[in-house]
Protein backbone atom coordinates (compact mmCIF):
# COMPACT_ATOMS: atom_id res chain seq x y z
CA UNK A 1 0.00 0.00 0.00
CA UNK A 2 2.48 2.50 0.85
CA UNK A 3 4.55 1.89 -2.43
CA UNK A 4 1.64 2.43 -4.64
CA UNK A 5 1.29 5.57 -2.70
CA UNK A 6 4.71 6.71 -3.70
CA UNK A 7 4.30 5.88 -7.24
CA UNK A 8 1.03 8.15 -7.27
CA UNK A 9 2.60 11.27 -5.51
CA UNK A 10 5.52 10.79 -7.52
CA UNK A 11 4.65 10.09 -11.38
CA UNK A 12 5.38 7.38 -13.40
CA UNK A 13 8.41 9.14 -14.93
CA UNK A 14 10.31 8.51 -11.22
CA UNK A 15 9.45 4.85 -11.25
CA UNK A 16 11.39 4.96 -14.62
CA UNK A 17 13.85 6.76 -13.63
CA UNK A 18 14.75 4.98 -10.58
CA UNK A 19 15.91 1.11 -11.20
CA UNK A 20 15.51 -0.01 -7.91
CA UNK A 21 12.03 1.73 -7.01
CA UNK A 22 9.63 -0.96 -6.78
CA UNK A 23 6.08 -0.46 -8.21
CA UNK A 24 3.31 -2.43 -6.89
CA UNK A 25 2.00 -3.32 -10.30
CA UNK A 26 -1.21 -2.49 -11.97
CA UNK A 27 0.40 -0.49 -14.45
CA UNK A 28 -0.78 3.22 -15.92
CA UNK A 29 -4.08 2.40 -14.10
CA UNK A 30 -3.02 1.38 -10.38
CA UNK A 31 -5.43 -1.31 -10.22
CA UNK A 32 -4.35 -4.90 -9.78
CA UNK A 33 -5.93 -7.81 -9.32
CA UNK A 34 -5.47 -8.31 -5.82
CA UNK A 35 -7.53 -5.05 -5.62
CA UNK A 36 -10.27 -5.85 -7.95
CA UNK A 37 -10.69 -9.83 -5.44
CA UNK A 38 -10.57 -7.31 -2.60
CA UNK A 39 -13.09 -5.37 -3.44
CA UNK A 40 -15.28 -8.49 -5.09
CA UNK A 41 -14.84 -10.05 -1.31
CA UNK A 42 -16.19 -7.31 0.09
CA UNK A 43 -18.59 -4.99 -2.34
CA UNK A 44 -20.19 -3.07 0.54
CA UNK A 45 -17.34 -1.49 1.53
CA UNK A 46 -16.02 -1.31 -1.89
CA UNK A 47 -18.70 1.11 -2.27
CA UNK A 48 -18.18 3.27 0.47
CA UNK A 49 -14.65 3.49 -0.51
CA UNK A 50 -14.96 5.07 -3.67
CA UNK A 51 -17.69 7.90 -2.25
CA UNK A 52 -14.93 8.72 0.23
CA UNK A 53 -12.48 9.04 -2.76
CA UNK A 54 -14.88 11.32 -5.39
CA UNK A 55 -16.68 12.88 -2.41
CA UNK A 56 -14.55 13.29 0.76
CA UNK A 57 -16.45 13.11 4.12
CA UNK A 58 -15.83 12.47 7.51
CA UNK A 59 -18.43 10.27 7.68
CA UNK A 60 -17.09 7.97 4.82
CA UNK A 61 -13.60 5.82 5.72
CA UNK A 62 -11.96 3.74 3.55
CA UNK A 63 -11.22 -0.26 4.56
CA UNK A 64 -7.96 -2.00 4.31
CA UNK A 65 -7.18 -5.02 3.84
CA UNK A 66 -4.02 -6.28 5.49
CA UNK A 67 -1.71 -9.13 4.23
CA UNK A 68 1.09 -10.60 6.40
CA UNK A 69 4.31 -11.65 5.30
CA UNK A 70 5.68 -14.10 7.63
CA UNK A 71 9.16 -15.67 7.88
CA UNK A 72 8.59 -18.98 8.99
CA UNK A 73 11.36 -20.83 11.39
CA UNK A 74 13.16 -23.56 9.83
CA UNK A 75 12.36 -26.85 11.08
CA UNK A 76 13.57 -29.88 10.25
CA UNK A 77 10.33 -31.72 9.90
CA UNK A 78 9.73 -29.72 7.00
CA UNK A 79 11.09 -31.63 3.86
CA UNK A 80 10.75 -32.94 0.41
CA UNK A 81 11.26 -36.69 -0.15
CA UNK A 82 10.56 -39.71 -2.14
CA UNK A 83 7.03 -41.08 -1.40
CA UNK A 84 5.88 -44.79 -1.97
CA UNK A 85 3.85 -44.03 -4.74
CA UNK A 86 5.01 -43.88 -8.24
CA UNK A 87 4.49 -42.22 -11.66
CA UNK A 88 3.66 -43.91 -15.07
CA UNK A 89 6.77 -44.08 -15.89
CA UNK A 90 8.06 -46.07 -12.44
CA UNK A 91 9.80 -42.94 -11.14
CA UNK A 92 8.43 -42.16 -7.22
CA UNK A 93 6.81 -39.16 -6.64
CA UNK A 94 7.77 -36.23 -4.73
CA UNK A 95 6.07 -36.15 -1.14
CA UNK A 96 6.29 -32.79 0.92
CA UNK A 97 6.08 -32.32 4.65
CA UNK A 98 5.11 -29.16 5.68
CA UNK A 99 3.72 -27.26 8.36
CA UNK A 100 3.75 -23.79 10.53
CA UNK A 101 3.98 -23.63 14.27
CA UNK A 102 3.36 -20.95 17.44
CA UNK A 103 6.43 -19.34 16.17
CA UNK A 104 4.64 -17.99 12.67
CA UNK A 105 1.34 -17.91 14.23
CA UNK A 106 3.22 -15.48 17.41
CA UNK A 107 4.85 -13.11 14.47
CA UNK A 108 1.65 -12.99 11.94
CA UNK A 109 -0.66 -11.71 15.23
CA UNK A 110 2.02 -9.36 16.32
CA UNK A 111 2.63 -8.03 12.86
CA UNK A 112 -0.85 -7.20 12.47
CA UNK A 113 -1.24 -5.70 15.93
CA UNK A 114 1.93 -3.31 14.91
CA UNK A 115 -0.19 -2.59 11.35
CA UNK A 116 -3.02 -1.38 13.63
CA UNK A 117 -1.03 0.22 15.95
CA UNK A 118 0.61 2.13 13.26
CA UNK A 119 -3.15 2.75 11.10
CA UNK A 120 -4.34 4.41 14.12
CA UNK A 121 -1.57 6.62 14.83
CA UNK A 122 -2.08 8.18 10.57
CA UNK A 123 -6.00 7.95 11.07
CA UNK A 124 -7.30 8.24 14.51
CA UNK A 125 -10.01 6.15 15.42
CA UNK A 126 -9.36 3.58 13.08
CA UNK A 127 -7.76 1.00 15.26
CA UNK A 128 -10.88 0.88 17.30
CA UNK A 129 -13.17 -0.27 14.52
CA UNK A 130 -13.81 -3.98 14.35
CA UNK A 131 -11.43 -6.21 12.29
CA UNK A 132 -12.97 -8.88 10.01
CA UNK A 133 -11.28 -12.19 10.17
CA UNK A 134 -8.83 -11.00 12.66
CA UNK A 135 -7.61 -14.01 13.26
CA UNK A 136 -7.27 -15.99 10.09
CA UNK A 137 -4.44 -18.15 11.27
CA UNK A 138 -4.18 -20.78 10.27
CA UNK A 139 -6.65 -21.07 7.94
CA UNK A 140 -6.35 -17.69 5.81
CA UNK A 141 -2.18 -19.10 4.87
CA UNK A 142 -1.39 -18.68 1.27
CA UNK A 143 2.27 -19.62 -0.35
CA UNK A 144 3.81 -16.85 -1.74
CA UNK A 145 5.07 -18.62 -4.96
CA UNK A 146 8.37 -19.11 -3.66
CA UNK A 147 10.18 -22.36 -3.12
CA UNK A 148 13.00 -22.34 -0.42
CA UNK A 149 14.40 -24.26 1.29
CA UNK A 150 14.70 -27.59 -0.04
CA UNK A 151 18.55 -27.91 -0.65
CA UNK A 152 19.77 -25.46 2.32
CA UNK A 153 22.95 -24.34 2.80
CA UNK A 154 25.07 -25.29 6.14
CA UNK A 155 28.26 -25.78 7.38
CA UNK A 156 27.61 -29.23 8.10
CA UNK A 157 25.96 -31.90 6.39
CA UNK A 158 23.79 -33.20 9.70
CA UNK A 159 21.99 -29.53 9.29
CA UNK A 160 22.11 -29.12 4.80
CA UNK A 161 22.61 -30.39 1.53
CA UNK A 162 25.29 -27.87 0.32
CA UNK A 163 28.62 -26.14 2.13
CA UNK A 164 28.80 -22.09 2.06
CA UNK A 165 30.46 -22.53 -1.24
CA UNK A 166 27.02 -24.26 -2.92
CA UNK A 167 28.89 -27.56 -3.22
CA UNK A 168 27.15 -30.86 -2.44
CA UNK A 169 28.18 -32.11 0.63
CA UNK A 170 30.33 -35.06 -0.07
CA UNK A 171 30.09 -34.53 -3.92
CA UNK A 172 32.70 -31.74 -4.49
CA UNK A 173 32.18 -31.60 -8.44
CA UNK A 174 28.23 -31.06 -7.72
CA UNK A 175 27.39 -27.65 -7.03
CA UNK A 176 23.51 -26.33 -6.47
CA UNK A 177 22.17 -22.83 -6.66
CA UNK A 178 18.81 -21.64 -6.25
CA UNK A 179 16.05 -20.60 -3.73
CA UNK A 180 16.10 -23.76 -2.43
CA UNK A 181 19.80 -23.06 -0.62
CA UNK A 182 18.20 -20.51 1.57
CA UNK A 183 18.63 -21.52 5.33
CA UNK A 184 15.61 -19.54 6.05
CA UNK A 185 12.81 -18.26 4.02
CA UNK A 186 13.04 -14.83 4.65
CA UNK A 187 9.83 -12.34 4.45
CA UNK A 188 10.61 -10.55 0.84
CA UNK A 189 11.09 -11.63 -2.72
CA UNK A 190 14.31 -13.76 -2.89
CA UNK A 191 15.07 -12.99 -6.50
CA UNK A 192 17.93 -10.58 -6.17
CA UNK A 193 19.68 -13.39 -3.35
CA UNK A 194 19.32 -15.93 -5.72
CA UNK A 195 21.02 -14.00 -9.08
CA UNK A 196 23.62 -13.09 -6.90
CA UNK A 197 24.89 -16.45 -5.30
CA UNK A 198 24.32 -17.59 -9.08
CA UNK A 199 26.73 -14.73 -9.81
CA UNK A 200 29.20 -15.86 -7.13
CA UNK A 201 29.07 -19.78 -7.80
CA UNK A 202 29.59 -18.83 -11.65
CA UNK A 203 32.98 -16.49 -10.36
CA UNK A 204 34.06 -19.71 -8.24
CA UNK A 205 33.58 -22.08 -11.41
CA UNK A 206 35.94 -20.12 -13.40
CA UNK A 207 38.46 -20.08 -11.07
CA UNK A 208 38.30 -23.56 -10.94
CA UNK A 209 38.46 -24.65 -14.60
CA UNK A 210 40.76 -21.36 -15.34
CA UNK A 211 37.70 -19.75 -17.65
CA UNK A 212 38.53 -15.74 -18.26
CA UNK A 213 37.05 -13.76 -15.75
CA UNK A 214 34.01 -11.97 -17.40
CA UNK A 215 32.61 -8.66 -15.68
CA UNK A 216 29.22 -8.44 -15.12
CA UNK A 217 27.83 -4.86 -15.18
CA UNK A 218 24.03 -3.26 -14.47
CA UNK A 219 23.14 -1.02 -17.31
CA UNK A 220 20.41 1.67 -15.66
CA UNK A 221 18.17 3.69 -17.89
CA UNK A 222 19.53 7.40 -18.47
CA UNK A 223 17.77 9.73 -16.51
CA UNK A 224 15.66 11.93 -18.80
Amino acid sequence: MGIREAAGDRGPAAVEREPYFQDAGGGRTRLRSADVGAALRRPHAAALGVLAAVRPSPHLRRWIEIYSSTEQRPDSANRIELGPDHDPLGVPRVRIRWGVGEDEARTHRRAVELAVRELERIEPGMGGRPVDAADGWPGAIVGTWHHLGGTRMSTSPRSGMVDPDLRLHGVPNVSVVGGSVFPTGGSTSPTVTIVALALRLADRLAVELGAPAVEVRAVLPAAG
